[in-house]
């Protein structure tokens, strides 16, 4: 059996552009940074668990004249613990298809095998939507986006969240088949309300709107009623790396195995620092 052989992150999607070959089209992505991002600060080992610290606030007391006594809180220390998994996806090349593919299959299927990892990824980011605190709109059947559930949720996000809550470090996750409802709402795209000279009716991208910045995905969560659309800020959820990742190849038989791996977790931290804004489902 050969020996197996693998390929950095530099070099895990190629440059395949030149070879004029067509991929199916994928879920738009970055929520991964629109969340709090370790990177490679846990890499390598050190055991099954990532823990991160969280301390409570601690109210002041007055202080009463002559008194020699002082009231002690209670120490409010917590833990949110990340449990990295491995993740991966897989494919068997077998050697007719490599004696007969216009470009190296090898290098072809790089793409697609790491689309499909960093894809789970938002996926299961955009998973942990019932842990906000506030919930706003509604499943009903033909209900979308409201700008009034919109900025209700906006507001409550500012309450809950309170000094991490940023105008324009705050991120809105909304699913594509309601941007055509957003667009439709003067107070978001006309130039008069928001002082623009390109404004989305005339771009027709939302960009930043009352301190958030609109993102469109379909990783947005559907449920059987409802489309789990968020208002976030990056303290919401702790995503963890244990290491880069990376694509292998093992020859066997007759067939190439290319495998790409890599092993992350995610872990809401705050949930008072997301709010979700249901809509109907699709």
């Amino acid at each position: 059996m050969a020996a197996v052989t693998s390929v950095t992150a530099a070099t895990l999607i190629s440059n395949l552009w030149s070879e004029q070959i067509e991929f199916a089209a994928n879920d738009v992505r970055g929520v991964v940074d629109f969340v709090t991002d370790t990177g490679d600060r846990y890499f390598g080992p050190g055991g099954g668990s990532i823990f991160f610290p969280n301390v409570g606030a601690i109210a002041a007391t007055a202080y009463g004249a002559g008194t020699t006594t002082l009231t002690f809180t209670a120490n409010t220390e917590g833990t949110t613990t990340v449990t990295p998994t491995v993740i991966y996806t897989a494919v068997e090349l077998y050697e007719d298809v490599l004696n007969t593919t216009i470009s190296d299959a090898v290098a072809i299927y790089k793409k697609p095998l790491a689309e499909g990892l960093f894809q789970n990824i938002e996926e299961g980011i955009l998973g942990q939507h019932a842990t906000t605190v506030t919930t706003v709109g509604t499943s009903s059947a033909g209900y979308n986006f409201l700008e009034a559930d919109f900025l209700s949720g906006l507001a409550q996000l500012h309450a809950n969240g309170k000094d991490k809550v940023v105008p324009g470090k705050i991120y809105g996750i909304y699913h594509p088949l309601q941007l055509d409802n957003m667009l439709s709402i003067q107070n978001i795209v006309s130039a008069a309300v928001r002082g623009e000279t390109n404004a989305p009716a005339k771009t027709g991208v939302i960009g930043l709107s009352n301190g958030v910045n609109i993102f469109f995905t379909s990783n947005v969560q559907l449920l059987t009623a409802n489309m789990c659309n968020l208002l976030i800020v990056p303290k919401w959820l702790i995503l963890a790396r244990k290491n880069r990742p990376k694509v292998e190849m093992e020859r066997t038989s007759l067939a190439t195995q290319v495998i790409a791996s890599t092993q992350v977790g995610y872990t809401v931290q705050w949930s008072n620092c997301g709010v979700r804004h249901i809509t109907q489902s699709i």
